[in-house]
């Protein structure tokens, strides 16, 4: 999702990935649909491929009502861009 980046390690992400440097600033790595669902959906986890590298990251979200009515629904995603060979 669009802005993970500033939920983890960042400094770790650009030492593997330098040339995100420039969008991890203008808040324009990642995706902006999967920031809008992640926000919205508040999933107790949330896995992504794209980034070809591996970067963990907590997202709390506050204490607002959920939007959804699902029991199992988390309070915090831990979003993990999986790692390439």
């Amino acid at each position: 999702p669009r802005g993970i980046a500033h939920h983890g390690n960042t400094s770790q992400l650009l030492q593997r990935k330098p040339f995100f440097r420039e969008e991890v600033e203008s808040n324009t790595l990642g995706n902006p649909a999967s920031e809008i669902l992640l926000h919205e959906l508040r999933p107790r986890y949330w896995f992504a491929a794209h980034l070809h590298v591996k970067f963990e990251a907590t997202v709390k979200h506050g204490n607002a009502e959920k939007n959804s009515t699902d029991e199992n629904l988390g309070s915090t995603a831990t979003p993990t861009l999986a790692s390439g060979p």
